[in-house]
């Protein structure tokens, strides 16, 4: 995965904690008015379950939000591991390459060799 791709998955996250604190902060802000504005006790309790249940609601969406990036971001650490296996795989085919096709350059030049002597005979 590309560094682009995590930094997309991390605004991803910021964003979810922005919006959590902006929805939190709304919500205290009208339970504030309707406090000032009713004076009710029982009324005042059915509001605070209200709004604990919203926020309870929210904390358990921003902690599956939460559980999801962590979850994409160890399959992002493992598709870099991944990658970097990969990477060191490719690195010995090279070589290998590289081996044979200096092996097959050494051949051509013994054969260039041969084809020279024998020429220098005829």
């Amino acid at each position: 995965m590309t560094n682009e791709e995590l930094e997309r998955m991390v605004a991803l996250l910021i964003e979810g904690q922005q919006q959590t604190q902006a929805l939190l902060a709304e919500l205290a802000r009208r339970d504030d008015e309707q406090m000032r504005r009713d004076a009710d006790k029982e009324e005042r309790i059915a509001r605070f379950e209200r709004s604990y249940v919203a926020i309870a609601d929210l904390l358990q969406q921003h902690a599956a939000r939460i559980s999801t990036l962590e979850e994409s971001r160890d399959l992002l650490v493992q598709l870099a591991r991944n990658s970097d296996e990969r990477l060191d795989h490719a690195d010995e085919h090279d070589a290998r390459l590289e081996e044979a096709f200096q092996t097959i350059a050494d051949i051509a030049a013994r054969q260039d060799e041969r084809i020279r002597a024998l020429e220098g005979k005829s």
